[in-house]
């Protein structure tokens, strides 16, 4: 997650969202891990 977080630009573009939206770092890396999951 982390090193999608870093260099994957549609997932940069999903963090700042959500840090925008007021969500820690931990919380985001949650929501981003049931998005992978639901994508497979």
């Amino acid at each position: 997650m982390i090193v999608r977080m870093q260099h994957h630009k549609p997932t940069k573009a999903y963090v700042a969202r959500r840090m925008a939206g007021g969500k820690t770092k931990s919380e985001i890396i949650r929501c981003l891990k049931r998005l992978l999951a639901r994508e497979l």
